[in-house]
């Protein structure tokens, strides 16, 4: 998609799903290339995927969910160990630094802490349902 980075909100970000619905889910990958962080070797071995789930900007009021597999390599030159570095997020941090932006920009106008935390639907009327 070549507008990837309208919907996370983030760089260096390859949309492969979305599923419509409340919240929206996007399942991407990172894509740019890893570098040691030790060394800065680019002789890189795959060792595993750890799946991460980041909340997002909002779309019309409506909360995006990110999910993302963030590569874990192992250097072949200095045999350091480390996940690779997404732009945008940091790490063991479930919310996006775009999505911290728009909340604080909200609050800076006036929105409450607590109306900024209180979910959207918990201000739905709940649906009348009839015994049976």
């Amino acid at each position: 998609m070549p507008y990837d980075h309208l919907i996370t909100g983030l760089p260096f970000i390859k949309v492969e799903e979305v599923t419509y619905g409340y919240p929206i889910r996007v399942q991407y990958r990172v894509d740019c290339a890893a570098v040691c962080p030790r060394c800065g070797g680019q002789e890189l071995r795959l060792k595993d995927k750890k799946s991460r789930k980041i909340k997002g900007i909002t779309h019309a009021d409506v909360p995006t969910e990110l999910y993302l597999a963030v590569p874990k390599y192992r250097c072949k030159q200095c045999g350091r160990n480390f996940m690779q570095p997404i732009s945008g997020l940091r790490p063991y941090s479930r919310t996006s630094q775009p999505l911290k932006e728009e909340l604080f920009a909200k609050h800076i106008k006036g929105i409450s802490q607590t109306q900024l935390a209180a979910p959207i639907w918990s201000e739905l009327p709940l649906p009348i349902c009839l015994p049976t």
